[in-house]
């Protein structure tokens, strides 16, 4: 078995579900997937070894904190959003109404 393809194929998987957790927007996750297959792609037809292509890989594309930061200047009031605002402040009834709070998907 090729230890190059398992190699970045664990690497993006794990790349993939933090970029998953973050509030960037579904839409914006699978164009930067592509961008990551398309650098990985390119490295490996250079023959670099695997640690190579996935440390310029980052290198290009950029770790997910740094992502999401950047995609946070766009949109500031979204940064950080689902690390920020646990699940359960949406299930508390608001005093006043009773009514509980509603989740937007305004983010990025």
């Amino acid at each position: 078995m090729d230890t190059t393809f398992t190699y970045l194929n664990q690497q993006k998987t794990s790349w993939k579900l933090r970029l998953s957790q973050t509030s960037i927007s579904n839409e914006d996750q699978e164009e930067l997937k592509g961008h990551l297959d398309d650098v990985i792609y390119e490295l490996s037809e250079n023959g670099l070894p695997d640690d190579e292509i996935w440390l310029l890989a980052m290198k290009r594309i950029g770790t997910i904190d740094t992502i999401e930061s950047e995609f946070g200047k766009i949109n500031p009031n979204c940064t950080h959003l689902r690390y920020v605002t646990p699940h359960s402040y949406y299930l508390t009834p608001l005093k006043k109404t009773g009514k509980t709070r509603q989740k937007t998907r305004d983010c990025i």
